[in-house]
């Protein structure tokens, strides 16, 4: 055996030597059928290739045919033990019952070719919960993640960072859905600070992560007499938006469902200057604001 290929299954030896010692395992063991498998196993089926009577070429064949589908086991117990780690479930779970097992397959086979570490976290994130809640992830994710580069990924990232949270609220404190919104008006001189310019957003609205507006921005629909306020969150610091119009300005991007989804998981840095020019934004649009102490 080479000593790249040596040093390559002595890397995921440990990884791959696993036992299904509780529900979740066992789940994945059923899902996906080499979870468990020995390094000793593959080894020996090695072993037994080049000592065959197939021709050099079939050994070639067949010995290269095996590195890439261990290579792709290794990628998919990542992001299995990635999404096992994340998962804990009661005694009483019973996701076994109601999981989507066409929806695991889907996820498992596309999820093979991931090797790049930050990719691969997202995909076990996306798996941990669907685990957790099942049948809450929408299909199309799997495709958009088996789309997405590393690159797109940062740029993601770094959208992500500029967004504030939102939640409507009334007099008598009933609040309505918070969500993360990306606050930035449809100046490129301003995104291309964080790296993000027209071609990204393009390409990170063809992948279906966010939706955007080059021209005007979008506009958040709100009822001033049921949510007067809006209460904005970036970081630690929080303050609130009086509304007496029936829409307040929000930028140029909006994150879909699965935006919004991935959102949830990934790292962000907070970006004290931006959360000055949100403001300033919001102000020009004569947005009246009050900063929480």
């Amino acid at each position: 055996m080479d000593e790249t290929y040596e040093t390559f299954f002595k890397a995921a030896g440990e990884t791959v030597a696993k036992e299904s010692v509780n529900k979740l395992s066992d789940m994945l063991g059923r899902c996906f059928p080499f979870w468990g498998v020995k390094k000793e196993a593959v080894l020996t089926y090695i072993e037994e290739i080049k000592s065959s009577d197939l021709s050099p070429e079939a050994k070639m064949v067949a010995l290269a045919r095996t590195k890439s589908t261990y290579k792709h086991l290794k990628n998919q117990i990542a992001i299995a033990q990635i999404a096992e780690k994340q998962v804990k479930l009661g005694p009483s779970s019973e996701f076994e019952s109601t999981i989507n097992v066409e929806w695991f397959e889907r996820f498992f086979e596309a999820s093979k070719f991931v090797s790049d570490e930050k990719l691969q976290f997202m995909w076990g994130k996306i798996l941990a919960g669907e685990i957790q809640k099942p049948n809450s992830t929408p299909p199309r994710i799997i495709r958009i993640l088996s789309e997405i580069t590393p690159f797109y990924c940062n740029a993601f990232q770094a959208l992500c960072s500029l967004a504030i949270y939102l939640t409507p609220f009334g007099p008598e404190a009933q609040r309505g859905k918070t969500m993360p919104t990306v606050i930035v008006p449809p100046n490129y001189e301003y995104l291309e600070k964080y790296n993000i310019n027209f071609s990204v957003l393009s390409e990170l609205q063809c992948l279906g992560l966010i939706v955007y507006d080059s021209f005007v921005g979008y506009r958040l629909r709100i009822d001033p007499k049921e949510s007067p306020f809006i209460n904005f969150l970036y970081g630690q610091t929080s303050f609130t938006a009086i509304t007496s119009q029936e829409s307040l300005p929000v930028g140029c991007v909006i994150l879909t469902e699965v935006g919004e989804k991935i959102f949830s998981f990934v790292e962000k840095t907070i970006i004290p200057e931006h959360l000055d020019y949100v403001i300033e934004f919001l102000e020009k649009r004569e947005v009246k604001l009050k900063r929480q102490e």
